[in-house]
């Protein structure tokens, strides 16, 4: 069974285009280093955890996957032999004819190198990297095709280069940069720096009584707005290149902030008020979206709506991905929206800068993220509670498929070969009854592993998903029963013998005619 998941996780994403939709599983950063007609090239490449990216080269024949590849590309430039490292040997249980075998994957940080040439004339500023390949989950029992096109950021740091292969030459050094010129001295009188005029076209905010007491100092790099003070913790990882961010937000008493990111976020499509917005940016980092702690409900007095609220203090969280050297002093995190109390609101913005690493207790909520993922098939549980829900999906489409339109006229054949049966069996029909779903099962199996080369180039055809949409609607109007639906005569000739025949060489041929009859009604389970 742990086999057919593998397979079953190799060829849907081939099988149905629309699976990269649900994003990369993986991202890569590309670093590039010229000297004279020499370019050397360092992908990077992260692969999330609980995830593995197949290798280049699948290894055993009986392996089924996407292997990864790297194309390079830029303006004048030939390259060589890509270098990957060495795979980690994933074992695979056999299953459905195969026997056991094993596949060469990557999971959590590699790094990938080729070496180019400068062609006469070309400045080699333009690298780029074009990647493809699948990544896979055997806890969550899915694979995602993962691809992306990355330009190079510059040299990168040394340790993304520690690893480069001596059969690629010498590797280039870090380009020369000219240093910063240093600043004049200012001469003469002070310039007057003019006073900002508020914009005439805004209307003035509400004034609010005096600031209260926002609590205890917030430290180095805090900001306060009268009713809304914050401090920004940061943390890096440099053996995970994680980089974490949590940015504490405390709002006076008697007041409060509204939720966001966005005004759908606001709750009642009638709300009033501007959402809290974040933006983090700098420290060498590419940082995801803020994570904003669950809301509260606030009615605003006005017919029945209302609206997501914060009070007190309420931590946001930040995760990214640092490819650079860390910077904390170089983040910088801008918090805007509006503050509000009983009497009125007025927008308020803080910026923020890093004020150290902060308490353990306000990184706590994050998820804990390794370097290394645990062996395949470690978590026991986690592999176990996933098989489970796979075969109770299993069940609920079986029980679906029975009610398709195809379907139908096989399940009077059906019932009557198993009735006669037991008539002539006195009841003792169990056997045959675990031969015929063995059979459907293992003919689905080899459907899948025999016919699979000329099934994947097929089912990606643009035409023939167009075909199976047309299919799709025209079982619609036969559920809708627009259209009167038979199975050919042929097969319900062969599923009527038989039904007459008995014994385990009926009861197959009785599973196969099922399987080819109801083959297209498994779609959305099979999709």
């Amino acid at each position: 069974m742990k086999h057919f998941l593998t397979t079953a996780c190799s060829l849907l994403p081939l099988l149905t285009p629309s699976a990269g939709a649900q994003g990369n599983e993986a991202k890569a950063v590309l670093y590039s280093r010229v000297e004279g007609e020499r370019v050397a090239a360092a992908v990077v490449i992260r692969i999330n955890p609980g995830w593995y990216l197949y290798h280049t080269e699948l290894g055993h024949p009986d392996a089924i996957g996407t292997p990864l590849s790297i194309d390079f590309g830029g303006e004048g430039i030939t390259w060589g032999e890509l270098v990957m490292p060495d795979p980690k040997v994933k074992q695979v249980k056999g299953g459905g004819g195969l026997p056991d075998h094993t596949v060469n994957t990557h999971f959590g940080r590699i790094t990938a190198y080729a070496l180019g040439k400068l062609a006469p004339g070309a400045e080699g500023a333009d690298v780029t990297a074009t990647l493809n390949g699948l990544t896979c989950s055997d806890a969550a029992g899915i694979c995602i095709p993962y691809g992306e096109t990355v330009k190079s950021k510059g040299d990168g740091r040394e340790k993304y280069w520690a690893d480069w292969p001596e059969a690629l030459g010498k590797l280039p050094p870090v380009a020369a940069r000219a240093a910063p010129a240093p600043a004049e001295e200012p001469t003469g009188a002070p310039t007057e720096v003019p006073t900002e005029q508020p914009n005439s076209q805004s209307p003035p905010p509400v004034e609010l009584p005096l600031s209260r007491n926002l609590g205890p100092d917030l430290g180095v790099g805090g900001g306060s707005d009268e009713k809304v003070a914050g401090v920004l913790y940061l943390r890096f990882d440099e053996s995970t290149d994680a980089a974490r961010a949590v940015i504490e937000l405390e709002v006076a008493e008697g007041f409060h902030i509204y939720h966001g990111p966005t005004k759908a976020d606001l709750g009642h499509p009638r709300a009033i008020g501007n959402p809290t917005e974040v933006e983090i940016e700098g420290g060498g980092a590419e940082w995801e979206a803020a994570l904003y702690p669950a809301p509260e409900r606030l009615d605003q007095g006005i017919d029945d709506i209302w609206i997501n609220s914060h009070h007190g203090t309420l931590r946001l969280r930040v995760e990214g991905w640092s490819y650079e050297e860390p910077d904390p002093e170089d983040v910088l995190v801008t918090v805007a929206g509006q503050v509000c109390d009983d009497v009125g609101c007025r927008d308020f913005e803080l910026e923020l800068t890093g004020a150290g690493e902060g308490p353990d207790e306000a990184f706590a909520a994050f998820e804990t993220v390794s370097a290394v993922d645990p062996p395949y098939g470690a978590d026991g549980g986690t592999e176990k509670s996933s098989l489970g829900w796979f075969l109770l999906q299993a069940v609920l489409w079986g029980i679906i498929t029975l009610l398709m339109p195809c379907t139908y006229p096989m399940i009077p054949i059906t019932i009557s070969f198993f009735t006669k049966q037991a008539i002539a069996r006195d009841g003792k029909v169990l056997p045959l009854a675990l031969t015929y779903g063995a059979g459907i099962v293992l003919i689905f199996i080899l459907i899948g592993l025999v016919f699979a080369p000329v099934i994947i180039p097929f089912a990606t055809h643009p035409v023939t998903n167009i075909v199976i949409g047309g299919l799709f609607l025209f079982f619609a109007f036969v559920l809708f029963g627009w259209v009167n639906l038979q199975p050919p005569k042929a097969l319900m000739r062969v599923a009527g013998k038989a039904s007459q025949r008995g014994g385990f060489a009926g009861v197959f041929i009785m599973g196969a005619t099922l399987v080819v009859t109801s083959f297209t009604c498994t779609a959305p389970f099979v999709g």
